[in-house]
């Protein structure tokens, strides 16, 4: 069975992988999350869930690993939100009728040749 590596330090998708029956190993991905110019928010997702998994299949050696990114975003007055500062901050993006949620992406990829799955 390969080995599973879970590329976010998000505790809800640790979470959502062990409610699975998955036994996986967690490593945050340490990438720069920010928008691109002119970037559609469902582009930015793709991209930033695909670079985190190829991110961190490049740092593990030997072959068969599978490495699992998501990325998420919120969309206010067309403007893609970052991550909240705080739980404040995370709060009040849930009650505001201007934020809309704007969809999610999974990204994967293989330790030793960091292709796609």
């Amino acid at each position: 069975m390969r080995k599973l590596i879970l590329a976010s330090g998000s505790p809800r998708r640790a979470e959502l992988l062990k409610s699975a029956g998955f036994e996986f190993e967690v490593r945050a991905a340490d990438i720069d999350e920010s928008p691109l110019a002119s970037e559609a928010a469902s582009d930015y997702v793709i991209r930033v869930a695909r670079e985190k998994a190829q991110s961190v299949a490049s740092g593990i050696t030997g072959a068969g690993a599978i490495v699992l990114a998501a990325d998420t975003t919120v969309v206010t007055n067309s403007r893609i939100m970052g991550k909240p500062r705080n739980g404040e901050d995370a709060a009040s993006s849930k009650t505001s009728p201007r934020i809309r949620p704007t969809g999610s992406s999974l990204g994967c990829a293989r330790t030793a040749t960091a292709a796609r799955c």
